[in-house]
């Protein structure tokens, strides 16, 4: 940990990143009021010991809201990671380990999956799929499968004719195992640095998705979301978009660090 604290913004991104997941996950501690609850009485009041971040168009406190919609937005996130990096790593592995008709039929798909602009293949997956929360995951999800293949099948290539792999083979290990055993924990070093830095991209899509409707509906809070319904009072009621789309920086910001200094981390190269 000392050697991992010594590099330049590993301290910044950890914190930062602590509090903010703090912060957004344990929302229900830290806010008295529901975030759905609409009372029309206090709508748009502006920031108060009451509500410090006043309150929204249906007079829902915009803190609960706030908060409640970066445990969203970083929930969903975690989620696409998960399924992309699983399922991608898998696919990469095993066609970059056996090669052949396999890896180059897998690969000129995933080439053509990469020619697309990866935002605008969402939007189009989650407009078709419908417009919800988890039809935005799994739309953002497919479209980085790709990118988790093209890096793992990059991985086992590099890994698959060394030492350790061919003997194992030599005692008649079976393939299935000598990726589980040896092959996929050398890469893992690459894979959690860039599922790390995939987290940040994962929500600024899904924010994104839902900032264009396609993502969070209606009641449910989430960045992106609080974002666009915020722009039809940003002059007067600057705070409402304002402070997600601050959060939503700050935490992405924090990844990206973080990511960048696991990466010189687990770099065996740097001394």
């Amino acid at each position: 940990m000392r050697k991992f604290f010594r590099i330049p913004g590993s301290r910044f991104g950890t914190v930062t990143l602590i509090i903010v997941l703090t912060v957004v996950l344990g929302a229900p501690l830290f806010t008295p009021y529901s975030p759905t609850t609409i009372d029309v009485a206090p709508r748009l009041s502006p920031p108060s010991a009451q509500h410090p971040l006043g309150t929204d168009e249906l007079g829902r406190d915009l803190l609960s809201r706030t908060l409640h919609g970066g445990r969203v937005t970083m929930l969903i996130a975690i989620g696409v990671v998960l399924l992309a990096g699983t399922v991608g790593s898998a696919i990469g592995l095993w066609i970059g380990f056996r090669g052949g008709w396999w890896d180059a039929t897998f690969m000129r798909v995933v080439d053509v999956a990469l020619s697309f602009p990866a935002l605008v293949l969402a939007m189009a997956l989650a407009a078709v799929l419908g417009p919800n929360l988890r039809n935005a995951m799994l739309a953002v999800a497919l479209v980085q499968i790709p990118f988790y293949v093209r890096m793992m099948r990059g991985e086992a290539l590099r890994l698959k004719d060394r030492e350790f792999v061919l003997a194992a083979e030599s005692l008649g290990t079976s393939r299935l195992r000598t990726l589980v055993a040896h092959v996929l924990p050398n890469a893992l070093q690459v894979l959690i640095v860039y599922a790390t830095l995939g987290l940040g991209v994962s929500a600024l899509s899904v924010a994104s998705l839902s900032f264009l409707g396609l993502g969070a509906q209606p009641p449910t809070p989430e960045w992106g979301a609080l974002v666009s319904t915020g722009r039809s009072y940003l002059l007067d009621q600057w705070w409402y978009s304002t402070v997600p789309g601050l959060g939503l920086f700050v935490m992405v910001t924090a990844l990206n660090i973080l990511g960048d200094a696991l990466r010189e981390y687990l770099d065996p190269k740097v001394g």
